[in-house]
């Protein structure tokens, strides 16, 4: 009796980490902590760490911040094998709208499918998925 609990248990934790290990942030690769937006609104952004955003429910997109001086925006681009569909120079710096099969996200911008979000400031990089909620 014991024995089958053990090596169902033992199956039951194996399924689950493996679910964790393949179900990672979109930014996992260039942060500690993540944005996670429950809503359409900044109201709705927490910040939280790797392992909470595993038990954070149903998410509707993804931000981080990053240091300008350790950003290149082709590199990133590459990471995510996307493609810039819309660019402006907005106040503070220059935003791209962007779109990746490898990010599950979408939303429609200037008639466009788009699913990645980056502003280049003058001191930081904000990246949102499928757009930045909140401010720059």
């Amino acid at each position: 009796m014991f024995k089958k609990l053990a090596v169902s248990l033992a199956i039951m934790l194996s399924a689950i980490l493996i679910i964790l290990l393949n179900v990672a942030p979109v930014f996992s690769g260039y942060a500690n902590s993540f944005e996670i937006y429950h809503g359409d609104s900044a109201g709705q952004i927490r910040t939280v760490s790797y392992i909470e955003y595993f038990l954070s429910g149903k998410i509707k997109g993804e931000g981080v911040t990053l240091k300008k001086e350790n950003f290149d925006l082709d590199d990133f681009l590459r990471d995510f094998k996307a493609k810039i569909k819309v660019s402006e120079n907005i106040e503070g710096g220059v935003n791209y709208y962007a779109y990746s099969r490898k990010i599950p996200y979408r939303q429609k911008i200037y008639g466009k499918t788009v699913n990645l979000q980056i502003f280049v400031g003058e001191q930081t990089v904000k990246v949102g998925a499928p757009m930045i909620y909140g401010s720059f």
